[in-house]
């Protein structure tokens, strides 16, 4: 018994150690944890771990554009969270499902989904859980272009965060309380809403996260008229994203290339495409600091 304590404990520090490279957008050694956490597990039949080992490897297929299978890991670990009776692992496993879902393209079970899943994390009193379900009801009222809808729920989500201090949830929220803000036309209230969760990730060193916040930035720079600043930083972007191999989902890529039109039509083509390599070449340093300088203007 000693023995299969101690390996599942070595699974659980794999998995741990994983979760770190993720966050600091270490794919390839986050790939490597997992993998073995799931192998520790199976051989002591650890249900929990290996549910915890693949839903891990699920966020990480999700991160990297591998659709299919952040949907199969994520399945096969809400099967296990089921059998367990998990109910707070069952909701969050909900929530990752339905995200890959909405990439997917399947918006209407992804919003089942979420629902299962707010629905236990209320009857749980789970403040954190609320606060996710909240604001991934937010991202896809957003997706689906109801912005008061998507508006209330991220507002729900930022108050909660902020409360119980999760820097990392509360940058994301922050984030898309500021895409939320830019479709509804009031572009000076998301400047310093991107400007706050940039200023979050920067420290946290999430890159993923950065990449987003500089395609934001650029949409509202695109708004304001300040074309070649906006083409550059989604330039400086789509570095990172091939840095990391980071791709953004088809609906997503949609999206950014409907923000940056108004840029593009702005100048003529030979110019926007020497400001997108000059964007390409700026350091991720370089395009923080001029990202948070138009916030701040």
């Amino acid at each position: 018994a000693a023995e299969g304590d101690n390996r599942s404990l070595m699974a659980q520090g794999q998995i741990a150690l994983g979760e770190l490279w993720r966050k600091q957008s270490k794919y390839e050694e986050a790939a490597v944890c997992f993998v073995k956490a799931q192998t520790i597990a199976e051989q002591i039949d650890d249900e929990a771990v290996v549910a915890k080992a693949l839903v891990c490897a699920g966020s990480l297929a999700l991160y990297r554009g591998d659709y299919a299978a952040a949907h199969n890991h994520y399945t096969a670990g809400l099967a296990i969270r089921r059998r367990l009776d998990d109910q707070s692992q069952v909701a969050n496993t909900l929530s990752d499902l339905a995200i890959v879902t909405a990439y997917q393209g399947d918006l209407a079970r992804s919003g089942r989904l979420f629902a299962e899943s707010l629905a236990i994390r209320r009857a749980l009193s789970d403040q954190w859980g609320v606060a996710n379900s909240l604001n991934n009801l937010g991202e896809l009222a957003l997706m689906q272009e109801r912005y008061a809808e998507a508006h209330r729920y991220i507002e729900e989500a930022v108050t909660i965060y902020r409360a119980i201090g999760d820097r990392w949830s509360l940058g994301n929220a922050v984030l898309t309380l500021g895409n939320v803000v830019r479709a509804q036309g009031e572009l000076s209230a998301a400047y310093p809403l991107y400007q706050e969760s940039l200023q979050i990730y920067r420290g946290l060193g999430d890159q993923r996260a950065l990449a987003y916040l500089l395609e934001s930035i650029g949409g509202l720079l695109a708004l304001q008229g300040d074309a070649l600043r906006a083409i550059r930083l989604a330039g400086a972007a789509a570095t990172l994203r091939i840095q990391l191999n980071i791709p953004l989902s088809p609906a997503e890529q949609s999206q950014l290339d409907q923000a940056l039109e108004p840029a593009r039509q702005a100048l003529a083509p030979a110019v926007a495409a020497a400001a997108w390599e000059a964007g390409r070449a700026f350091t991720l340093d370089a395009a923080l600091d001029q990202a948070l300088a138009q916030a701040a203007a």
